[in-house]
Parts: C-alpha cells; sequence; structure tokens
C-alpha cells in the first residue's frame, strides 16, 4: 500500500458548492422526512438552512465539488473526504437508502466518473463515509417486514410491525443494523467492493465503536489495498490490532485535548501527557492516515468555541491549534471552511453554524494567508520527510507563561515548534516567545538526537497578537 502524506480535507457535500449546470429535478415537497416537506434554498443566507437543517437543501453537488479542485490543489491537498453521497432524504445523508446508489440531487454516475479522473490528475484521493451502524426507515430493507427482522435488531417484535433499535435511540429514524448477521454483512461488503471499483481510493467507517470488530476486519479485507479509517472520538489503540486492522483513524483527541488547553483546564505538562498517549499508544503505521482535526460536520467552529472570529485571543489560539494540527504526527484534517475563516457568527452556534453553506464571496484574509503557510510548510520537500516521518520530541513545558515547545526530527534535521498561550513572555531551550504567540523554525541539529542547533536557525512561521502586545515585534530563536 502507497503511504499517504500531506492534507487532507473533508466536505460536506450539500453545503460546500453548487454547480447550476447540474439539473437533478427534484421539486419542493417531492418527499418529507419525519413530517417537515423537503425544500431547496434560495441563497447561502437562506434561513430554512438553519431553521430547517436536514430537509432544507442548498444542493451541493459534485460538478461543484469539481469546480473547487484547483482551490484545493492549491493548498497541497491529497485527500478529499466526502461524508455520505448514497441516495438519502435529508441533507446530512447519514440515513442512507441505498448504499451502491448515488444521490441524484448531487449527481449522476458521469458527474462521479469525472470526479475521480480530475482527482487523480491533480494526484488527489477521494475518500467516502461508510455509515453501516444504522440506516434508514425508508430502506427497501426497512419498508418490508420480513427483511425488517432479518436485516435490523428489534426493539418490540409485534406481528403486524416490528420496530427496529435505533441510534442513540432517536425517534422516528435510523433503525440500528444487525451488523453480526451474515446477509447483512454479505449487502455491507458488496457496497465496499462496489464503490472501490468504481475508483474510491478511502474509506471512513462511520460510528466504528458501534460496529463488531468481526464485520470491520471483513471490511477492511473487502477494500482491498484502500486505507480504513475509523471514526471514534476517544483513545481506541485496539482498531490497530487483529482483528480489526484499521489503517487510521479521525483523532478527535487533538480537537479535545487543545481546547481544554486553550480554555485554561489544562496546562502545557498535561497537554504532552495526553498527546502522548495516543501517539505511543498508535502505531507509526497509522501516521499516514491518522487525521488530525479541530472542526467537522458534528461540531462548532473552532473559533466560536473559544470566543468568536473577532476576538483578537481566540484567533492567536486558532493559529496556535492550526500550527499544530499541521505538526503533530498524522495528517492534518480541514474542515470545509476552516480555512477560509468561515461560520464564525455565534448566531449560528453549533451544528447549524458547522453545516452551513460556504459563501465563495466571502473569506477572512488572515486567516487564508496563515493555512496557506501551514500547508506549504508541509509540501516543502526538505519538510515534508520530517512532518512525515520524524519523532515527536517534547522539548519543554512552562506553567507561568502557558508555554509549550516540541521538536519533529529526523536524524540531524530539527522543526521546532513554540507556543506561548500566556501572559508573560517565555525564554528557554533556544526559543524566545512573547505572549499570545507561535513560532515554527528549522535547524541541523550539532548531533543526532540533540536539542541543540549547529549552525543557523530559519524562522519558517509566527504569529502573535499585535492588537493585544504592541511592543513585541516578533518570535526569534
Amino acid at each position: 500500500m502507497a503511504r499517504a502524506a500531506g492534507i487532507a480535507y473533508q466536505i460536506f457535500p450539500d453545503r460546500f458548492a453548487k454547480d447550476m449546470s447540474y439539473d437533478h429535478g427534484i421539486a419542493d415537497k417531492a418527499w418529507s422526512y419525519q413530517g417537515v416537506p423537503i425544500s431547496f434554498a434560495d441563497s447561502v443566507y437562506d434561513q430554512r438552512l438553519i431553521t430547517e437543517r436536514q430537509t432544507c437543501f442548498f444542493g451541493g453537488n459534485l460538478r461543484g465539488v469539481i469546480s473547487k479542485l484547483d482551490y484545493l490543489a492549491s493548498f497541497g491537498v491529497t485527500i478529499v473526504y466526502l461524508t455520505p453521497i448514497f441516495r438519502a432524504q435529508t441533507t446530512h445523508r447519514y440515513e442512507c437508502i441505498s448504499y451502491t446508489d448515488l444521490d441524484p440531487i448531487l449527481g449522476d454516475e458521469n458527474d462521479f466518473g469525472v470526479l475521480i479522473k480530475e482527482l487523480t490528475a491533480r494526484g488527489m484521493s477521494l475518500y467516502i463515509d461508510l455509515v453501516f451502524n444504522h440506516n434508514s426507515r425508508n430502506s427497501q430493507w426497512h419498508n418490508n417486514q420480513e427483511t425488517r427482522r432479518k436485516y435490523y435488531i428489534l426493539k418490540h417484535d409485534s406481528e403486524e410491525n416490528p420496530e427496529a433499535m435505533t441510534w442513540m435511540n432517536m425517534e422516528g429514524d435510523l433503525p440500528k443494523l444487525d451488523t453480526e448477521n451474515e446477509v447483512v454483512v454479505h449487502e455491507l461488503l458488496h457496497a465496499v467492493k462496489y464503490w472501490r471499483n468504481k475508483g474510491v481510493g478511502g474509506f471512513r467507517v462511520d460510528a466504528a465503536h458501534l460496529l463488531p470488530h468481526e464485520l470491520l476486519r471483513s471490511l477492511r479485507a473487502a477494500a482491498s489495498s484502500a486505507p480504513v479509517v475509523v471514526e471514534d472520538w476517544d483513545y481506541a489503540p485496539y482498531y490497530f490490532r487483529e482483528p480489526v486492522r484499521a489503517d487510521g483513524i479521525a483523532n478527535m483527541l487533538v480537537k479535545r485535548q487543545l481546547d481544554e488547553f486553550f480554555i485554561e483546564n489544562c496546562s502545557p505538562a498535561t497537554l504532552f501527557d495526553r498527546f502522548s498517549t495516543w501517539l505511543d499508544g498508535y502505531p507509526r503505521s497509522c501516521w499516514p492516515f491518522l487525521w488530525n482535526q479541530l472542526e467537522n460536520h458534528d461540531t462548532d467552529r473552532f473559533l466560536t468555541r473559544h470566543g468568536g472570529a473577532r476576538s483578537a485571543g481566540a484567533r492567536a489560539k486558532f493559529f496556535a491549534a492550526l500550527a499544530v494540527t499541521f505538526t503533530l504526527p498524522g495528517v492534518p484534517l480541514l474542515y470545509q471552511g476552516e480555512e477560509r475563516g468561515n461560520l464564525c457568527d455565534s448566531a449560528h452556534a453549533g451544528e447549524c453554524e458547522s453545516r452551513m453553506p460556504i459563501d465563495w464571496m466571502t473569506y477572512d484574509r488572515t486567516v487564508l494567508a496563515f493555512v496557506k503557510q501551514l500547508c506549504q510548510l508541509r509540501c516543502n520537500k526538505q519538510l515534508a520527510p520530517v512532518l512525515r516521518d520524524g519523532d515527536w520530541v517534547p522539548v519543554d513545558t512552562h506553567a507561568r507563561s502557558r508555554t509549550f515547545v516540541y521538536d519533529r526530527r529526523l536524524g540531524r534535521h530539527v522543526l521546532r515548534v513554540g507556543v506561548n498561550d500566556g501572559y508573560s513572555s517565555y525564554a528557554g531551550s533556544c526559543i524566545s516567545l512573547p505572549p499570545h504567540s507561535l513560532c515554527v523554525a528549522e535547524f541541523d541539529a550539532a548531533a543526532d538526537a540533540a536539542a541543540m542547533p549547529a549552525g543557523p536557525v530559519h524562522v519558517l512561521l509566527t504569529h502573535y497578537v499585535e492588537e493585544q502586545y504592541p511592543q513585541q515585534t516578533k518570535c526569534c530563536l
């Protein structure tokens, strides 16, 4: 299996980009979901996208994704991950009706083929979501009482209307599949092979913690050479052992640990201890598929969580958190619009905010420029091997200034990252940081495993809060 490296980008298809040349032919009120008729938004600011977020479609489609591939390529994106694309009745599509039908609102088979071709031409791979714990009450399996009894775990088995369990006891939808039933497993593995043959390069397994390990093992085999990345929000080293042998994990631990640090509920030393738990517990072989992320479709935006887009302090934390996700072992996963500073309106906090469509006419120039700088680090031919394969080495922590410093080291090549989230300056371990600042630098060490530079130090990236600390000019080593 070829090793992945670079940058991953998550797309929530309905809310990403819409190409008006595609006509799906579906009208308002074509069906209802949980008693609410579907509709199509008039603009990116249509309030129904908030008030009726599951049934009001923006209409993003595969042609829209294709139209933005050059934009993604400019960041060095190597993995494009789409949340579910199967035929469904909601905007999120986590309640699929058919695992082998492309949702017609997204496009047709030709559009999918063009997407694969255009991704391949740019050196990108397509990953899609596999939602095997549950599907839709309107699935053909659920609509038939005989197959409902066979394909689902039942909560009540009455002769007239057997009732299936649902995901998290949700009322109205998401019936839970019996994923230990051989017939169900056969159908699910058929879907994996179907999409693999269509050119899908990898899979993310939704809610992997709810699936039996035997199914995950079979899924790993069915995916063949396509990497399998599991979703689990907790520390989960068992996915990398027998019988599962997953390739990677959507590493939400990074989000949780950085959130705790930046709300000052965690010391720098404790943060390093928490990083070390998964860095020591997960095999290095998973690093190319270890998706480190700050946001996704189930969270509010980082800037919203930490004070809002207009807060200088929140922005300093955001830049620091981004720098960490881009320089830790693993692959940074950007959620659509994160690189633009989009959607940071407290009125839309929570799931609504992260699922608002991207307004491609607006963006935060400072955020966009900073993310591009981080992407350039990962795409740099000299730095890429260090970021992909180098050891993670804690260098120093300082409680008073809330500073942490770590290295990525490959032989004598060192990339040093320092973050100061406090209110006093830090000077130590060959690095100086004013309050609320960060610095990324590189140097050649005096010897293998040494922390001291043998020659000049090159500062690659800095950021600090000028509005709050005008007396400080820059970070320096």
